[in-house]
């Protein structure tokens, strides 16, 4: 298994730019090979592949009134995971996704009862595709199927903010955003089929506030949650009966206070303290490994972030969260999943030569499941790079160095897809403009 092949192309001038970019990926793997290391945690001999392939077109343009920028994007992919031996009970999968998108932004400069201010207005428009589809093997060994999906759903999103320079280097930004949301499911299963629209209105609000020894922020918003959207599956995990009523305009209250600072030595930290309310969970679960409905939720921790450049020529970056994910109601129960550890640290150097080289370093705590608990990650991803010329860079990543086992969606039942992240992987990358 490698890592996606993308090439691009781009060219700008001073009024213009564009960049066009495209990739493509496949894997497979079979764990009755011999010395195979199976990256799908299942308990009888295991084959699958994974294809994707992407294209994106991004344009930025000078206008008179400010610029204009706009782009357009289009995704597939497919996952088929099945057992080679057929032996009865052996669950196969096949996942197929599509996305195709646009979006056109307006950027511009004015006023505000006097005092200096940007505006943003923006518009974008989504649909997705999505087949699930569940089998398993008779006593005979014949596949029948179990499980049949097939989730379309469409998004057409505006948004509009300001930004406004008061005294003292205040900053007040305030936005609204406004989603309309449509989708529909076809499914074997009649309690999970169905139609549903929505809309939703979500408004934010930022304060920046610099003061001596830092600068302050604290942002307030409330809007549609994203990972609200039903995805083929709407059933109560809790009791498994029918959902009467779909909700995924589902709010996601959320407020964050912090602050940056530089410190003794050059130091660059932003620390930040947050709290974000769900009305809507979704979770992989059930044997079958289908996204199903859960209960609202509740996250609070800490994030901080910190900058040193102790040499001209090497740069050191760190990010660190401490998350507590409960169910905002019954008992507060872990929320399945949820790892409440994450670090990631990176070391850069930049040689005047034009070369770069990278080092990161992630961790990815335990978390909470089901019926037991999915058990720490910790990676290391490398890049090397050259600037060739002014308009041309290559560059060579390695992912995953030490083929660490990453587990970075679980669905903690016999079945489960134990390890969905990419194991070592070399991806050799040129770029250049024109």
């Amino acid at each position: 298994m490698g890592q996606p092949a993308p090439l691009e192309l781009s060219r700008s001038d001073a009024v213009e730019r564009w960049s066009l970019r495209a990739d493509a990926y496949r894997g497979e793997w079979d764990a009755t090979r011999p010395l195979a290391s199976p990256r799908f945690d299942w308990r009888s001999a295991v084959s699958g592949d994974v294809a994707k392939a992407g294209i994106a077109f991004d344009w930025q343009r000078r206008i008179a009134a400010g610029a204009l920028e706009g782009g357009a994007f289009a995704r597939l992919s497919r996952s088929d995971v099945r057992d080679g031996l057929r032996e009865p009970g052996a669950v196969e999968q096949r996942l197929h996704d599509s996305a195709f998108g646009a979006s056109l932004r307006w950027n511009g400069a004015g006023a505000v009862a006097g005092f200096p201010a940007s505006h943003s207005l923006a518009t974008s428009i989504r649909r997705n595709g999505r087949d699930a589809w569940a089998g398993a093997a008779d006593e005979r060994g014949e596949l029948r199927a179990f499980r049949e999906d097939r989730l379309d759903e469409s998004i057409f999103s505006m948004d509009a903010s300001t930004r406004v320079a008061l005294p003292a280097r205040i900053g007040v930004e305030a936005g609204v955003r406004y989603d309309l949301y449509r989708a529909a499911v076809a499914s074997d299963v009649f309690a999970r089929a169905g139609q549903v629209a929505a809309s939703a209105v979500s408004p934010r609000l930022v304060l920046r506030a610099p003061t001596p020894y830092a600068d302050l922020f604290l942002t307030l918003g409330r809007g549609a949650s994203a990972d609200a959207r039903p995805l083929a599956a709407m059933r109560d995990p809790r009791n498994a009966a029918p959902v009467a009523r779909l909700d995924p305009a589902a709010t996601m209250d959320t407020i964050e206070i912090g602050f940056q600072r530089r410190l003794p030595l050059g130091i660059e930290t932003t620390v930040s303290m947050f709290r974000a309310r769900s009305g809507l969970e979704l979770l992989l679960a059930g044997e079958n490994a289908i996204t199903e409905y859960s209960r609202p939720t509740v996250r609070q921790g800490v994030q901080l972030a910190a900058r040193y450049e102790p040499l001209a020529w090497l740069a050191l970056d760190f990010h660190g969260s401490a998350l507590r994910a409960r169910f905002a109601d019954g008992a507060a129960e872990y929320v399945p999943g949820a790892a409440e550890r994450f670090a990631t640290g990176t070391a850069s150097v930049a040689a005047p030569s034009g070369w770069t080289a990278s080092l990161g370093l992630s961790y990815l705590g335990k978390r909470a499941a089901i019926d037991e608990s999915v058990g720490s990650s910790l990676f290391v991803n490398a890049r090397i790079a050259r600037d060739l010329s002014k308009r041309t860079r290559v560059s060579l990543d390695f992912f995953n160095l030490f083929d660490r086992p990453l587990r970075d969606v679980d669905y903690f039942y016999a079945s489960r897809l134990a390890d969905q992240a990419e194991p070592r992987g070399v991806r050799l990358r040129l770029k250049t403009t024109f």
